[in-house]
């Protein structure tokens, strides 16, 4: 007759000796070695390939640990859990570790015996106790999965409604802090049922339930109609995930015409895996217009991140900042660092959250370009929104409330386009429009008109709340970028250009001349930049001339 060659593991000698003792008085069985600790009797396992291990749950280095090693190298060896303990969580913890019976240390010699003998033979033995304990744990945990499980049907069933059109969007409007004029809105999803639950609640249990791109669609195919509602020029921004962005065939069936009035906000809590792959997406649709914004700067590492990796045309900076900021100086300084940084990025900041009028007045200070906030309007249907009524803003003075002027005094001078405002490293751009005549004699001075309407619409889109332009002359524009490289400032016009040829695909394209104010001045730098049009005119338009530099800027 074969025996059962069998390991014993305990810490304490006296448990040891005495269990050696009583299975040495059945012949079936044979006791190959003993173990003092998790260690030990891993290696008296490879050493001995017992066909059972009687494992004391407590030893030092951890039976559970221990049995989970042994099953794992040597699945033909077998584990009886050994233990004073009877808990529930030591009973469950050792089966899910891989023991195939669990007898405790003041069982009868015959139940242990039994137990060592069934699990030689592949068979799974509990003690009495354990085995009680176990079926209330079994129990529980089944009426814990039922009542998960009915959890998630509820859940499914609302998801499912507000994707079937139990959603609404509202609409919360983005304003240039200078002039109080309407840039945009941002859409918002609003959801019904019980109980009430925050729309970040409703995406969140949406991604948990393998719904999240289903709703984020439908959220986005109710806001888009909004563009046909819009102001002139004012844009559409939306919320959507960097997983549903990058879904194959996501985009096809935005129309072209509309990227051009769309941003794209993508939040701090929105995890990108693959910076490079976000990117190649995300290129041919920015080229035909559309613009990024990465939402909740300053919430966290990953809103900066984002930043750096995806060169966003906007910056959202997050509520958490902008709450008592002329009060704080901690978020003070975090808020002006980074609309500095958008500075010299050539983004555009837009401040959220604004709801008291020294948060206002000390953005204004601050140079912030844009912002969204109950201050200026809560969001609401397009109905309930007028946004034709001219400037949304609160009468509210330029100077914050503790007598800090930041840089007001030099953005406010800088709005204006006589020149005494400008300062030492502004860039001044000339433009004019190429193609205009040609369109005059074959379509007539409305369509004229029109064009360059238009052309006035891409610009103020197109530049930051601190920048400035405006007419100089019949036949060109003028703007002032403050503090702004000329590289950066090339930047920026190239920028223009692709969103100009995306929001009007024809003949017409823009040429521009910049120059840097210097010691010489505002009126200097004009001429300069007056000069490097000319000469880009003279070669055929449809480019940007500094510094002796040509790029081709329309993409033609």
């Amino acid at each position: 007759m074969t025996r059962l060659r069998v390991v014993v593991a305990d810490d304490l000698p006296q448990v040891r000796t005495a269990l050696c003792d009583l299975l040495a008085t059945d012949p079936a069985i044979e006791v190959v070695g003993t173990a003092s600790d998790a260690t030990e009797v891993i290696a008296q396992c490879a050493a001995l390939t017992p066909d059972v291990v009687v494992m004391d749950v407590k030893m030092p280095g951890g039976g559970i640990t221990a049995t989970r090693t042994i099953r794992g190298r040597h699945p033909e060896t077998r584990v009886v859990a050994f233990s004073a303990y009877e808990d529930r969580s030591s009973v469950l913890e050792m089966l899910g570790a891989g023991a195939t019976g669990y007898v405790t240390k003041g069982s009868p010699p015959a139940e242990i015996i039994a137990a060592v003998r069934q699990a030689g033979q592949g068979l799974s033995m509990l003690s009495p106790m354990a085995s009680a304990e176990l079926v209330q744990e079994l129990g529980t945990r089944l009426r814990l999965d039922e009542r998960h499980a009915a959890d998630r049907r509820r859940g499914v069933e609302r998801i499912e409604a507000a994707i079937d059109g139990d959603l609404r969007m509202v609409f919360q409007p983005i304003v240039d802090l200078s002039s109080g004029r309407l840039a945009g809105v941002e859409a918002l999803a609003r959801f019904g049922g019980q109980p009430p639950q925050t729309p970040d609640v409703w995406f969140a249990e949406a991604a948990q339930l393998g719904l999240g791109s289903p709703l984020e669609r439908a959220a986005f195919g109710a806001a888009l109609p909004a563009l046909d509602r819009l102001p002139e020029g004012a844009y559409l921004s939306v919320n959507l995930s960097p997983a549903v962005v990058m879904e194959p065939g996501f985009w096809d069936d935005v129309p072209p015409s509309a990227l051009g009035r769309l941003v794209l906000e993508l939040t701090e809590h929105a995890a990108i895996h693959d910076y490079q792959r976000l990117r190649d997406v995300l290129a041919p649709l920015r080229a035909r217009g559309m613009r990024l914004a990465v939402d909740d700067a300053g919430a966290g590492f990953a809103s900066l991140r984002h930043i750096l990796l995806l060169d966003a045309d906007l910056i959202k900076i997050d509520i958490t900042l902008i709450r008592d900021l002329h009060v704080d100086r901690a978020r003070r300084a975090m808020t002006s660092a980074l609309i500095t940084f958008a500075t010299e990025t050539r983004a555009m900041v837009i401040a959220e959250g604004i709801e008291q009028a020294d948060e206002l007045a000390s953005l204004r200070a601050l140079g912030a370009a844009f912002g969204q906030g109950y201050l200026i309007a809560r969001p609401a249907s397009l109905d309930e929104l007028d946004l034709g009524a001219g400037p949304l803003l609160p009468a509210v003075s330029h100077r914050p409330a503790n007598g800090s002027s930041g840089a007001a005094g030099a953005t406010d001078a800088r709005r204006h386009l006589d020149g005494h405002g400008a300062t030492v490293g502004d860039a001044v751009i000339v433009l004019a429009l190429d193609g205009v005549e040609e369109t005059i004699d074959t379509d007539g001075r409305d369509a004229d008109d029109a064009v360059r309407d238009a052309f006035s619409t891409t610009l103020r889109n197109g530049i930051r709340g601190s920048d400035s332009c405006g007419p100089s002359g019949d036949e060109t524009v003028v703007a002032v970028l403050p503090a702004t490289p000329v590289a950066s400032a090339i930047t920026a016009m190239q920028r223009l250009a692709e969103r100009w040829h995306a929001e009007r695909p024809s003949a017409i394209t823009f040429s521009a001349g910049v120059a840097t104010v210097d010691q010489r001045g505002y009126d200097i730098a004009v001429a300069a930049a007056e000069d490097a049009l000319r000469r880009v005119k003279a070669a055929g338009g449809d480019r940007i001339e500094a510094a002796g530099w040509l790029p081709r800027v329309g993409g033609r």
